[in-house]
């Protein structure tokens, strides 16, 4: 059993699934700290995604 500092304990899986985990984690942090998208640029119509479901 592993204890990863934000995750809580996990099973040790080898090198590949801590590659992994780290990876993720990475791109976690990079998609908090990157801009928001730039939504119109893409041709997606901001109302659309501020719309609330019924």
């Amino acid at each position: 059993m592993i204890e990863c500092e934000r995750t809580g304990p996990h099973e040790d899986h080898g090198d590949a699934w801590d590659v992994a985990h780290a990876a993720f984690f990475l791109a976690s942090d990079e998609a908090r700290t990157s801009p928001a998208p730039n939504w119109s640029s893409m041709g997606i119509d901001v109302q659309v995604l501020n719309r609330e479901c019924p």
